[in-house]
């Protein structure tokens, strides 16, 4: 866990310590570096010091990183995937044999604000054109 305040951060800095995950953080001198694994010490207030601090450790990750043996790539290349048709009939048998979806059942609220909705409407209709709702109702 890397912390750039470990003051501020004291919650995450404790329950690091709790479940065994090394912390590297960037000490000040009103910090407590005996709770932290890595202290690094620099201004944490300090936006270019920060920057610095964190430009670094991330260029000294890059390169650790280039140096490893790319494991990921020799698994991949070795895996082989096998199918065969009928894998996939079994799969349409079981798509076969579940139970339909049911339909969605609207609830007791949802019908009641609709029905006032379409009253409203309705209302609206008839008081703008008198003469055409008793046509329609005719």
């Amino acid at each position: 866990l890397f912390v750039v305040d470990a003051k501020k951060e004291k919650i995450a800095v404790a329950e690091a310590n709790k479940l065994g995950i090394p912390v590297v953080a960037i000490v000040d001198t009103n910090a407590d570096p005996d709770v932290i694994t890595v202290p690094v010490p620099g201004n944490d207030d300090a936006i270019r010091s920060v920057s610095l601090i964190t430009a670094a450790l991330s260029d000294v990750i890059k390169e650790a990183r280039s140096q490893m043996p790319m494991r990921e790539v020799t698994e991949d290349l070795e895996a082989e995937t096998y199918s065969t048709d009928a894998g996939s009939e079994g799969d349409d048998a079981d798509r076969k044999r579940r139970r339909p979806r049911r339909k969605r059942r609207p609830k007791p609220e949802a019908i009641a604000a609709r029905l006032k909705t379409d009253a409203d409407a309705e209302g609206v209709a008839e008081a703008a054109a008198p003469g055409a709702a008793s046509e329609a109702g005719a």
